[in-house]
Protein backbone atom coordinates (compact mmCIF):
# COMPACT_ATOMS: atom_id res chain seq x y z
CA UNK A 1 0.00 0.00 0.00
CA UNK A 2 1.70 3.36 -1.13
CA UNK A 3 2.06 6.28 1.38
CA UNK A 4 -0.57 7.96 -0.20
CA UNK A 5 -3.51 5.56 -0.22
CA UNK A 6 -2.40 4.82 3.44
CA UNK A 7 -2.96 8.61 4.01
CA UNK A 8 -6.54 8.23 2.72
CA UNK A 9 -7.55 5.46 4.93
CA UNK A 10 -6.11 7.61 7.72
CA UNK A 11 -8.25 10.47 6.73
CA UNK A 12 -11.16 8.13 5.85
CA UNK A 13 -10.72 6.69 9.77
CA UNK A 14 -9.62 9.81 11.01
CA UNK A 15 -11.84 12.45 8.83
CA UNK A 16 -12.76 15.87 10.86
CA UNK A 17 -16.04 14.97 10.78
CA UNK A 18 -15.75 11.48 12.97
CA UNK A 19 -15.61 8.13 12.53
CA UNK A 20 -18.52 5.71 12.05
CA UNK A 21 -20.98 4.61 14.95
CA UNK A 22 -19.43 0.94 14.82
CA UNK A 23 -15.73 2.45 14.84
CA UNK A 24 -16.33 4.60 17.55
CA UNK A 25 -18.01 1.85 19.84
CA UNK A 26 -14.82 -0.41 18.90
CA UNK A 27 -12.56 2.82 19.82
CA UNK A 28 -14.70 3.06 23.00
CA UNK A 29 -14.00 -0.38 23.63
CA UNK A 30 -10.66 -1.22 23.25
CA UNK A 31 -9.20 -0.04 26.05
CA UNK A 32 -11.67 -1.89 28.01
CA UNK A 33 -11.11 -5.37 26.59
CA UNK A 34 -7.87 -5.77 24.27
CA UNK A 35 -5.51 -3.23 26.03
CA UNK A 36 -7.04 -3.99 29.64
CA UNK A 37 -5.40 -7.00 30.26
CA UNK A 38 -2.09 -5.98 29.48
CA UNK A 39 -0.65 -5.34 33.33
CA UNK A 40 2.62 -4.75 32.85
CA UNK A 41 1.37 -1.29 30.98
CA UNK A 42 0.16 -0.63 34.17
CA UNK A 43 3.27 -0.62 36.10
CA UNK A 44 5.13 1.43 33.86
CA UNK A 45 2.24 4.12 33.48
CA UNK A 46 1.89 4.46 37.01
CA UNK A 47 5.28 5.27 37.17
CA UNK A 48 5.57 7.39 34.46
CA UNK A 49 2.53 9.05 35.79
CA UNK A 50 4.50 10.07 39.21
CA UNK A 51 7.67 10.75 36.55
CA UNK A 52 5.76 13.42 35.01
CA UNK A 53 5.14 15.35 38.25
CA UNK A 54 1.80 16.95 37.43
CA UNK A 55 0.53 18.88 40.17
CA UNK A 56 -1.50 21.85 41.40
CA UNK A 57 -0.88 24.46 38.44
CA UNK A 58 -0.18 22.34 35.94
CA UNK A 59 -1.84 22.49 32.44
CA UNK A 60 -1.72 19.06 30.68
CA UNK A 61 -2.65 18.26 27.25
CA UNK A 62 -3.99 14.48 26.12
CA UNK A 63 -2.81 14.86 22.61
CA UNK A 64 -5.20 11.86 21.05
CA UNK A 65 -8.02 12.22 23.46
CA UNK A 66 -10.52 10.13 22.18
CA UNK A 67 -13.32 9.73 24.79
CA UNK A 68 -11.95 11.59 27.45
CA UNK A 69 -11.31 8.84 29.65
CA UNK A 70 -7.91 9.00 30.03
CA UNK A 71 -8.30 13.19 31.09
CA UNK A 72 -10.52 12.08 33.26
CA UNK A 73 -8.65 9.34 35.25
CA UNK A 74 -5.38 11.85 35.10
CA UNK A 75 -7.70 14.12 36.82
CA UNK A 76 -8.81 11.81 39.55
CA UNK A 77 -5.47 11.38 40.49
CA UNK A 78 -4.74 15.21 40.59
CA UNK A 79 -7.54 17.58 40.57
CA UNK A 80 -6.10 20.48 41.11
CA UNK A 81 -4.33 20.59 37.92
CA UNK A 82 -6.06 21.65 34.57
CA UNK A 83 -6.86 19.36 31.37
CA UNK A 84 -7.36 19.77 28.15
CA UNK A 85 -8.06 17.04 25.39
CA UNK A 86 -7.63 17.10 21.61
CA UNK A 87 -8.44 14.51 18.89
CA UNK A 88 -9.12 14.29 14.97
CA UNK A 89 -12.67 12.41 15.43
CA UNK A 90 -15.65 14.98 16.26
CA UNK A 91 -17.84 12.03 17.54
CA UNK A 92 -15.19 10.98 19.80
CA UNK A 93 -15.05 14.76 21.33
CA UNK A 94 -18.96 14.82 21.56
CA UNK A 95 -18.77 11.26 23.76
CA UNK A 96 -15.58 12.99 25.92
CA UNK A 97 -17.70 16.14 26.08
CA UNK A 98 -21.05 13.98 27.52
CA UNK A 99 -18.57 11.96 29.64
CA UNK A 100 -17.03 16.05 31.05
CA UNK A 101 -20.48 16.92 31.64
CA UNK A 102 -21.41 14.30 34.13
CA UNK A 103 -17.74 14.58 35.50
CA UNK A 104 -18.37 18.50 36.11
CA UNK A 105 -21.41 17.20 38.47
CA UNK A 106 -19.00 16.01 41.12
CA UNK A 107 -16.09 18.18 41.98
CA UNK A 108 -12.65 19.76 40.24
CA UNK A 109 -12.23 22.34 37.85
CA UNK A 110 -13.48 21.83 33.98
CA UNK A 111 -12.04 20.54 31.61
CA UNK A 112 -11.46 21.63 27.64
CA UNK A 113 -12.08 18.79 24.73
CA UNK A 114 -11.19 20.20 20.94
CA UNK A 115 -11.05 19.00 17.81
CA UNK A 116 -7.40 19.55 16.19
CA UNK A 117 -4.96 17.63 14.36
CA UNK A 118 -0.97 17.03 15.21
CA UNK A 119 0.97 18.78 13.65
CA UNK A 120 -1.65 21.68 13.56
CA UNK A 121 -2.63 21.56 16.98
CA UNK A 122 -4.77 24.65 17.79
CA UNK A 123 -3.07 26.10 20.76
CA UNK A 124 -0.61 29.00 21.18
CA UNK A 125 3.26 28.28 21.83
CA UNK A 126 4.74 27.66 25.25
CA UNK A 127 0.94 27.06 26.26
CA UNK A 128 1.24 23.42 28.74
CA UNK A 129 3.13 22.07 31.31
CA UNK A 130 2.79 18.84 30.31
CA UNK A 131 1.56 16.72 27.28
CA UNK A 132 1.04 13.42 26.79
CA UNK A 133 0.50 11.41 23.50
CA UNK A 134 -0.54 7.52 23.72
CA UNK A 135 -0.59 5.42 20.83
CA UNK A 136 -0.78 8.19 18.44
CA UNK A 137 1.98 8.74 16.61
CA UNK A 138 2.13 5.66 14.74
CA UNK A 139 -0.62 7.53 12.98
CA UNK A 140 0.79 10.09 11.72
CA UNK A 141 2.63 10.29 8.43
CA UNK A 142 4.56 13.27 9.15
CA UNK A 143 6.40 12.40 11.93
CA UNK A 144 8.91 15.70 12.37
CA UNK A 145 6.43 18.41 11.82
CA UNK A 146 4.15 16.67 14.66
CA UNK A 147 7.00 16.31 17.00
CA UNK A 148 7.73 20.05 16.40
CA UNK A 149 3.91 20.73 16.76
CA UNK A 150 4.30 19.32 20.19
CA UNK A 151 7.26 21.33 21.01
CA UNK A 152 6.33 24.62 20.33
CA UNK A 153 3.20 24.32 22.87
CA UNK A 154 5.41 22.32 25.58
CA UNK A 155 6.07 25.25 28.10
CA UNK A 156 9.79 26.07 28.79
CA UNK A 157 10.67 23.68 31.74
CA UNK A 158 7.84 21.08 30.36
CA UNK A 159 7.26 17.73 29.85
CA UNK A 160 6.54 15.51 26.81
CA UNK A 161 5.55 11.66 26.88
CA UNK A 162 5.21 9.74 23.94
CA UNK A 163 4.05 6.48 23.57
CA UNK A 164 3.79 4.72 20.27
CA UNK A 165 4.14 1.77 18.31
CA UNK A 166 7.20 0.68 17.55
CA UNK A 167 8.63 0.20 13.59
CA UNK A 168 11.71 -1.97 14.94
CA UNK A 169 9.74 -5.22 16.01
CA UNK A 170 12.22 -7.61 14.47
CA UNK A 171 11.68 -11.14 16.44
CA UNK A 172 9.14 -9.48 18.76
CA UNK A 173 6.56 -12.02 19.58
CA UNK A 174 4.27 -10.30 17.53
CA UNK A 175 6.81 -10.67 14.59
CA UNK A 176 7.23 -14.64 15.69
CA UNK A 177 3.36 -14.58 15.29
CA UNK A 178 3.45 -13.20 12.36
CA UNK A 179 6.26 -15.32 10.90
CA UNK A 180 4.79 -18.54 11.63
CA UNK A 181 1.54 -18.15 10.99
CA UNK A 182 1.31 -15.78 8.17
CA UNK A 183 -1.11 -13.57 9.99
CA UNK A 184 0.41 -10.05 10.22
CA UNK A 185 -2.44 -8.55 11.31
CA UNK A 186 -0.89 -6.07 13.57
CA UNK A 187 1.12 -4.38 10.77
CA UNK A 188 -1.84 -3.96 8.89
CA UNK A 189 -5.38 -3.35 11.07
CA UNK A 190 -7.70 -1.16 8.75
CA UNK A 191 -10.30 -0.82 12.11
CA UNK A 192 -7.93 1.61 13.92
CA UNK A 193 -5.52 2.66 11.34
CA UNK A 194 -2.54 0.82 12.06
CA UNK A 195 -0.27 0.00 9.28
CA UNK A 196 3.48 -0.93 9.58
CA UNK A 197 4.56 2.21 7.59
CA UNK A 198 3.56 4.64 9.72
CA UNK A 199 4.71 2.65 12.53
CA UNK A 200 7.25 5.02 15.04
CA UNK A 201 11.08 4.66 15.01
CA UNK A 202 12.32 5.34 18.59
CA UNK A 203 15.88 6.70 17.63
CA UNK A 204 14.44 8.72 14.86
CA UNK A 205 11.85 10.40 17.65
CA UNK A 206 14.77 10.75 19.89
CA UNK A 207 17.30 12.44 17.32
CA UNK A 208 14.23 15.03 16.46
CA UNK A 209 13.90 15.93 19.65
CA UNK A 210 17.15 16.49 20.68
CA UNK A 211 17.33 18.56 17.51
CA UNK A 212 15.08 20.44 18.47
CA UNK A 213 16.53 21.46 22.03
CA UNK A 214 14.89 18.64 24.41
CA UNK A 215 16.38 16.79 26.81
CA UNK A 216 15.66 13.07 26.89
CA UNK A 217 14.96 11.75 30.37
CA UNK A 218 13.31 8.93 30.02
CA UNK A 219 13.47 5.81 27.47
CA UNK A 220 11.94 2.22 27.86
CA UNK A 221 11.38 -0.15 25.02
CA UNK A 222 8.75 -2.08 26.07
CA UNK A 223 6.99 -5.34 25.33
CA UNK A 224 9.26 -7.36 23.36
CA UNK A 225 8.83 -11.30 23.45
CA UNK A 226 7.87 -12.47 27.59
CA UNK A 227 6.52 -9.69 28.64
CA UNK A 228 3.91 -8.86 25.14
CA UNK A 229 3.56 -13.20 25.94
CA UNK A 230 2.19 -12.57 29.37
CA UNK A 231 0.19 -8.92 28.76
CA UNK A 232 -1.67 -10.81 25.54
CA UNK A 233 -1.93 -14.47 26.52
CA UNK A 234 -1.26 -15.49 29.68
CA UNK A 235 -3.03 -12.47 32.00
CA UNK A 236 -6.11 -12.91 29.63
CA UNK A 237 -6.51 -16.25 30.09
CA UNK A 238 -5.99 -16.61 34.09
CA UNK A 239 -8.79 -13.66 34.42
CA UNK A 240 -10.66 -15.70 32.44
CA UNK A 241 -10.46 -18.88 34.09
CA UNK A 242 -11.35 -16.33 37.05
CA UNK A 243 -14.21 -14.98 35.97
CA UNK A 244 -15.58 -18.37 34.52
CA UNK A 245 -15.25 -20.15 37.87
CA UNK A 246 -17.19 -17.41 39.75
CA UNK A 247 -19.45 -17.29 37.21
CA UNK A 248 -20.34 -20.97 38.24
CA UNK A 249 -20.18 -20.47 42.02
CA UNK A 250 -22.75 -17.74 41.92
CA UNK A 251 -24.89 -19.79 39.15
CA UNK A 252 -25.06 -17.16 36.87
CA UNK A 253 -23.56 -16.24 33.26
CA UNK A 254 -23.27 -12.72 33.99
CA UNK A 255 -20.19 -11.42 34.09
CA UNK A 256 -18.74 -10.73 37.69
CA UNK A 257 -16.82 -8.06 36.88
CA UNK A 258 -13.34 -9.77 37.59
CA UNK A 259 -11.68 -10.06 34.40
CA UNK A 260 -9.94 -7.37 32.43
CA UNK A 261 -12.64 -7.07 29.79
CA UNK A 262 -14.48 -4.89 32.59
CA UNK A 263 -13.94 -1.28 32.64
CA UNK A 264 -13.54 -0.89 36.44
CA UNK A 265 -10.23 -2.60 36.43
CA UNK A 266 -8.76 -1.24 33.26
CA UNK A 267 -4.68 0.03 33.84
CA UNK A 268 -4.73 1.93 30.43
CA UNK A 269 -6.40 4.64 32.29
CA UNK A 270 -4.48 6.20 35.46
CA UNK A 271 -7.63 5.42 37.61
CA UNK A 272 -6.84 4.59 41.19
CA UNK A 273 -7.19 0.82 40.86
CA UNK A 274 -9.45 -1.76 42.20
CA UNK A 275 -8.60 -3.26 45.23
CA UNK A 276 -7.98 -6.72 42.92
CA UNK A 277 -5.49 -4.54 40.85
CA UNK A 278 -3.46 -2.97 43.62
CA UNK A 279 -3.14 -6.20 45.35
CA UNK A 280 -1.77 -7.55 42.48
CA UNK A 281 0.77 -4.39 41.94
CA UNK A 282 3.24 -5.68 44.22
CA UNK A 283 3.19 -9.47 42.37
CA UNK A 284 3.03 -7.38 38.69
CA UNK A 285 6.47 -5.80 39.52
CA UNK A 286 8.18 -8.82 40.33
CA UNK A 287 7.15 -10.25 37.66
CA UNK A 288 8.05 -7.47 35.10
CA UNK A 289 11.70 -7.31 36.45
CA UNK A 290 11.73 -11.16 36.03
CA UNK A 291 10.42 -11.09 32.19
CA UNK A 292 12.35 -7.65 31.57
CA UNK A 293 15.74 -9.57 32.17
CA UNK A 294 14.45 -12.90 29.70
CA UNK A 295 13.37 -9.88 27.27
CA UNK A 296 16.57 -8.14 27.90
CA UNK A 297 18.21 -9.05 24.47
CA UNK A 298 15.81 -7.63 22.52
CA UNK A 299 15.86 -4.38 24.43
CA UNK A 300 19.76 -4.33 23.81
CA UNK A 301 19.39 -4.79 20.25
CA UNK A 302 16.48 -2.42 20.24
CA UNK A 303 13.48 -3.70 19.29
CA UNK A 304 10.17 -4.04 21.17
CA UNK A 305 6.25 -3.72 20.24
CA UNK A 306 5.84 -0.14 21.56
CA UNK A 307 7.66 2.32 23.18
CA UNK A 308 8.02 4.61 26.27
CA UNK A 309 9.57 8.37 26.09
CA UNK A 310 9.62 11.52 28.54
CA UNK A 311 11.41 14.93 27.09
CA UNK A 312 12.31 17.98 28.90
CA UNK A 313 11.72 21.22 26.90
CA UNK A 314 14.99 23.37 28.91
CA UNK A 315 13.96 26.48 30.50
CA UNK A 316 15.84 28.33 28.16
CA UNK A 317 13.37 27.55 24.80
Amino acid sequence: MSGESLKDKQTEIYNSGGCSKDQLNYFADISVKYRAGKFLDFIIERRIFKLMGIGPGSLVLDLGANTGRRVQSMRRECPEARYAGVDLALNRLAEAASFEKWQKALSGPGVLFTAGEWGKLPFKDRTFTHVFSFDVLEHVEDKNTAIADMYRILAPGGLAMIHAVSSRDFLTWHYAVGLFTGNWGYRKDDTVGHYYEFFADLGSVIKNLETLGGEIIYVRPFHSFFTLIFDERIVPLVFGIISSIKRKLRGSNKDTGTGPENAACCPRDFVKPSRLLESWSRLLAFIYIILGVLDLPWRLAGTCNDWYLIAKKPSGF
